[in-house]
């Protein structure tokens, strides 16, 4: 874990915004006079979410805080090792070796593998609730989804829920970008699958033997800059070309 003070004043400015997100999710839901969240499950059941690689940090910090680290351990590893059906290519890469151009087969298993259940969420509920990312936090708050099963609130209608916009939407945009601005390594403004980056910032050895020996799917290792966990409505509107590369 990465202990020195730019990591942890920017493990404290992600959270700051995570609570930010909370404020913003209270204020809509007294707008529209309903809940975001019902707790259904079905977006946790049909997303293994990418998150930014501070955001991993941040996870590793609460697990740790709480000796959960490694109860987590075997869960990530048989994530990891599984083979999905939907990400059947695996290309052992070097350590710290960029892929660039990186061929359609690999974007495509990592936007299906995108869409399976997360590794996280058991029993009805999600095991890293109080550290989710913004991927998660964002949905319902600043993205909508008209798959999203839950009461239509005032002013709604189904093919079209609510969201934060306008001048507190910019005010969290400004806040994600100035505390991306401020980690103290760039790999921490990337985005990959969230379990694949907390594996790698803990057991970094472990992780990168595995990918040298091709134990895991390729897909799996997709990173993006900036993020493909959409946090605003006008990305998802306006996404057409998702820009993406591997990296161990």
């Amino acid at each position: 874990m990465d202990n020195t003070p730019e990591a942890l004043q920017s493990i404290m400015a992600i959270n700051a915004v995570y609570r930010e997100y909370d404020v913003a999710q209270r204020m809509l839901e007294d707008q529209i006079k309903a809940p975001i969240c019902t707790g259904c499950g079905k977006c946790c059941r049909n997303n293994t979410i990418f998150a930014y690689g501070l955001e991993a940090a941040n996870a590793v910090s609460y697990l740790l805080g709480r000796h959960q680290m490694y109860s987590m351990q075997k869960r990530i590893e048989g994530w990891l090792l599984e083979r999905h059906r939907e990400c059947p290519t695996y290309e052992p890469l070097t350590e710290n070796k960029f892929s660039f151009g990186l061929d359609g087969k690999i974007k495509d298993e990592a936007i299906a593998l995108s869409k399976i259940q997360c590794p996280f969420y058991e029993d009805k509920r999600c095991l890293l609730y109080q550290c989710r990312p913004l991927a998660c936090r964002a949905y319902g708050v600043t993205r909508t989804s008209e798959a999203c099963p839950r009461p239509l609130g005032f002013g709604e209608i189904l093919s079209r829920h609510r969201y934060i916009g306008g001048e507190l939407q910019k005010e969290l945009k400004a806040e994600v970008n100035a505390t991306l601005d401020m980690v103290p390594r760039d790999t921490w403004k990337y985005g990959g699958f969230f379990p694949t980056l907390i594996y790698s910032h803990v057991w970094p050895k472990k992780f990168a033997n595995m990918v040298q020996n091709g134990l895991i799917a390729t897909a799996k290792l997709v990173m993006t800059y900036p993020s493909l966990a959409v946090i605003w409505q006008d990305q998802v509107e306006s996404m057409s070309v998702l820009d993406i590369k591997v990296s161990v």
